[in-house]
């Protein structure tokens, strides 16, 4: 009973801390435009329709979230339904510490995950399954997609392209800029591009606040003057998993978010690559996609109060 009640407790106060993060993110965010050539396939059916019987089952990650899907009672069709559909970009096998505590919403009629949460490192987690047959987490990226995002979510004025010959704004000097400035208000989240591995989160005087990571098929990312850094050397990365917000830190002219992409140690021009990246729902589908998550999050609360 003492655990079912620290239980309750944690996933309030996390969904008290997620609420805030979304209001703040969106208000953050209300007026900029999606990029008119970047994917917005996703944006089509997201409903706002939920059913208010679905089944809910409460557990914790011990070895491996399979086998602990299992013990709290999914079956393996269930599972490996989910894992698969999110293979792009979540990593189920590792990516999640034991001992996170999680909640799934089964949908009663078709028995597939609807939603997700989990809390690790004091913050929550949210995947949610959409009317059409999409996974999300709360900020609306889809995670059923293979195609990377940006990493300020929606598009920003971009202050400094890529260039193998710029002239540097500060030192005067004409150097190569590796990286793609976008200006944004301090503050604005910054989200990993696609699933990884952190390899450095760290401060430089001239980087400032910056975080490095690892993705798959010989990809880096880097992230520089960063105001916060949430993620450490190790971590593992969603995609579409805030890692920090971005700031003033290090050697700049003015707040912004200096990005690489990086391919076999090889900087890429990362804006070139628009047909490989999607934008997140747009502001009338993500209100709908989190009215469904917040009747999930009422459903579990009902849940453990009743247990």
């Amino acid at each position: 009973m003492k655990l079912k009640y620290l239980t309750f407790i944690s996933i309030n106060l996390a969904f008290i801390i997620l609420s805030i993060s979304l209001l703040y993110f969106s208000s953050n965010h209300s007026d900029v435009t999606n990029g008119s050539q970047i994917s917005t396939s996703s944006q089509k059916n997201v409903s706002d329709k939920e059913k208010p019987d679905n089944l809910v089952i409460n557990g914790t990650i011990n070895d491996s979230f399979f086998s602990s899907a299992l013990n709290a009672g999914l079956t393996s069709k269930q599972i490996f339904s989910f894992t698969e559909a999110l293979h792009n970009s979540v990593n189920f096998i590792d990516g999640i510490e034991d001992g996170t505590p999680y909640s799934i919403v089964l949908d009663k009629d078709t028995s597939h995950i609807r939603s997700f949460f989990y809390t690790e490192n004091n913050r929550l987690h949210t995947i949610q399954l959409a009317n059409n047959g999409l996974y999300y987490n709360e900020l609306g990226i889809n995670l059923s997609s293979n195609k990377l995002i940006l990493p300020t979510g929606n598009l920003f004025r971009i202050s400094s392209h890529f260039s193998k010959k710029r002239k540097h704004p500060i030192v005067g000097i004409v150097q190569a800029h590796v990286g793609t400035d976008y200006a944004t208000p301090i503050g604005t989240p910054v989200m990993s591009v696609s699933k990884g591995i952190v390899s450095r989160s760290e401060y430089h005087p001239l980087a400032g606040n910056f975080i490095t990571i690892k993705h798959n098929n010989g990809i880096t990312t880097r992230y520089l003057h960063l105001n916060d850094r949430y993620v450490n050397k190790g971590d593992h990365v969603y995609k579409g998993e805030i890692i920090g917000k971005t700031g003033n830190s290090g050697r700049t002219t003015g707040p912004h978010l200096h990005f690489e992409y990086i391919v076999n140690n090889i900087p890429q021009d990362f804006t070139k690559l628009h047909n490989n990246i999607e934008m997140p729902l747009n502001n009338k589908n993500q209100k709908k996609l989190l009215k469904c998550i917040n009747l999930s999050k009422t459903l579990i609360t009902k849940i453990l109060k009743e247990a």
